[in-house]
Order: C-alpha cells, then structure tokens, then sequence
C-alpha cells in the first residue's frame, strides 16, 4: 500500500490527479485513502478548475459554526454544484 509508504505530501500529490469519481472510490479503501481523498486542498482545486468559488461567510459566527460543520466544505460544494449539470 503505497499511502502508507510514501510521505503524505507525495501520496497528496498522487491522488490529486484522479478525477473526482475516483476520489470518492478511493475514499472506501480504508481509513488512510479516505484521509487523503478527502483532503481538502485536493477538492478546493477542483472547484478551482471549474470556477466553483465557496460562498463567502460574513460574521465569524457564521465561519466558525462553517468550519465546525463540515470537514470537506469544497468537496460537498463540488458535488453541489456537479449535480446541476446537464450532461
């Protein structure tokens, strides 16, 4: 298993070229390829490729209860926004 191998920034680096359906199949391989998978500097450049931008948050309130939420906000907004598609 080469994400136990590698260093993290190396195994990070891998997954980043997988296209969003592997990642989410990669993320049922165990608990180190969900880690990973659902990294969210991984999902936040891949709202990026499509100019997928998170809402902005106002009050701190409303940023901290955000953060505290969700533990991959930019995956949950890929998919959002993946669904309104039409293919």
């Amino acid at each position: 298993d080469f994400v136990t191998i590698f260093p993290r920034y190396l195994s990070l680096y891998i997954f980043s070229f997988l296209d969003p359906k592997s990642l989410c199949r990669c993320s049922q391989v165990s608990w180190n390829w969900k880690t990973l998978s659902e990294n969210e500097r991984i999902w936040q450049m891949k709202c990026l490729q499509h100019a997928w931008y998170l809402p902005t948050l106002n009050t701190p309130q409303q940023q901290q209860s955000h953060t505290l939420s969700t533990t991959c906000a930019h995956k949950l907004h890929y998919i959002a926004c993946a669904r309104t598609l039409d293919f």
